[in-house]
């Protein structure tokens, strides 16, 4: 028998990933699980079941936290042979199509095969629907509305640098069967991305009766007198060493031969270090605790996104550096030191530090009893950031003529911070 059912209404803030299917008979106790894979979509067909005995299924949603409470149970149905149906029923649809893949992906398209379903239902399969989904959310988007008849299809068109989900139904005279996923999530790359300094290699396959003539270029223009160029009857390889970031771009190979032409389109991207964060580092919010730092991002990122920013501190006049944290996103940051130095992070690694043109002094303002006086001055320790301390000269001023004794406490006292 085939189940239906509606997604939850609140899906725990997590996209609901499947939904595990339990049937009973209607006089036993236990709940047994009727698959083993939870399925993806709202629909399910319930096999091996007993004819003549009655049967109750519930469904239980699954998301990235685990599995929710399951439903109340459906109504009791009795497992009947669908020969007993009237002849005006339809089909059953047929089961899930074997072996879904991905053959083949470039920077726009996805390439899909899979093999017929073991099972055609009550009628003989009739084509296949292709339906796909982005990872970051829960619809399903159909691809063909008209049921392809071959086994293969490939979806054009695609951004560049996204990711999807794709699955397949097998279609007969009573609709589409239960959905079989691609594994995985192909991502739609933008080509080759190679570290500045490394190594650029596009090998391409090629076929052709005669052999094609292969031509390389650049964006419409000559490849780099420093690229290497070897062909041979069944590929041609493209070679540059110490790649720099004005490789980047996209390099096209024509081939051609007396039958016709065709032609291959590789987009590469030669990353480096980032360029130090933009100065000059401000002040601001500047407490006996903290001063707030800030800069600008970097004019060149290297070709890949910042991850972040490494900050550095200093005691003057101190030589060490140390790392106020450990990266930090935005482009300000709450610290409690002297002297500061900014680094831009990609995933190439760091820039050159941008420092501070003068060191900042946090300002001191102190409120507090004093409980002995042997004198008119003092010095007080305040304690800055996680282990550092400041010691500063400071002057105590009374309000009162004088006081009482070395040993008791003085009241009333203002203190000023010279």
């Amino acid at each position: 028998m085939t189940l239906t059912w509606h997604p939850p209404d609140d899906d725990g803030d997590s996209r609901i990933t499947g939904y595990i299917v339990e049937r009973k008979e209607i006089r036993a106790d236990r709940w047994i699980r009727a698959n083993k894979v939870p399925v993806t979509m709202t629909r399910y067909r319930s096999t091996g079941l007993v004819e003549g005995l009655e049967y109750e299924h519930r469904i239980t949603a699954i998301n990235a936290r685990g599995a929710g409470k399951p439903s109340r149970p459906s109504k009791s149905v009795v497992a009947r042979d669908p020969i007993a149906l009237l002849w005006s029923s339809l089909p059953a649809p047929p089961g899930k199509p074997q072996n879904p893949r991905v053959t083949d992906t470039t920077r726009t398209s996805v390439s899909l095969a899979w093999s017929p379903p073991e099972d055609e239902g009550g009628s003989k399969v009739t084509g296949y629907l292709i339906e796909m989904q982005k990872v970051d959310q829960y619809e399903w988007t159909k691809c063909n509305t008209t049921p392809t008849k071959i086994r293969e299809y490939t979806l054009t068109h695609l951004p560049q640098g996204a990711e999807y989900r794709f699955r397949v139904l097998a279609c007969n005279a009573g609709g589409p069967g239960e959905p079989a996923e691609v594994p995985g999530t192909p991502e739609i790359r933008e080509g080759l991305m190679v570290r500045q300094g490394g190594v650029i290699r596009l090998t391409i396959p090629i076929k052709g009766k005669p052999i094609p003539v292969c031509k390389w270029t650049k964006e419409g223009h000559d490849i780099s007198k420093r690229a290497m160029i070897a062909t041979s009857d069944t590929h041609t390889e493209l070679v540059i060493k110490d790649a720099e970031r004005e490789d980047s771009g996209t390099y096209d190979l024509a081939l051609e031969n007396k039958c016709g032409k065709k032609a291959v389109y590789i987009k590469v991207r030669v990353i480096g270090i980032p360029n130090p964060p933009e100065g000059p580092l401000e002040y601001d919010d500047i407490q006996a605790r903290s001063v707030r730092v800030s800069w600008r991002p970097p004019t060149d990122d290297g070709g890949a996104d910042i991850l972040g920013y490494i900050v550095e501190r200093r005691e003057v006049p101190k030589t060490a550096w140390y790392t106020v944290d450990s990266r930090v996103k935005g482009t300000s940051l709450v610290a409690t030191e002297y002297e500061f130095r900014v680094f831009a992070e990609n995933q190439t690694g760091l820039s050159r530090p941008r420092r501070t043109a003068m060191a900042v002094k946090t300002k001191l303002t102190c409120k507090q009893k004093i409980h002995c006086i042997c004198c008119n001055t003092a010095v007080m320790s305040c304690i800055i950031n996680h282990s550092a301390t400041l010691n500063v000269l400071y002057k105590l001023f009374a309000d009162y003529p004088k006081a009482q004794s070395n040993c008791s406490n003085v009241r009333g006292t203002s203190i000023n911070v010279d």
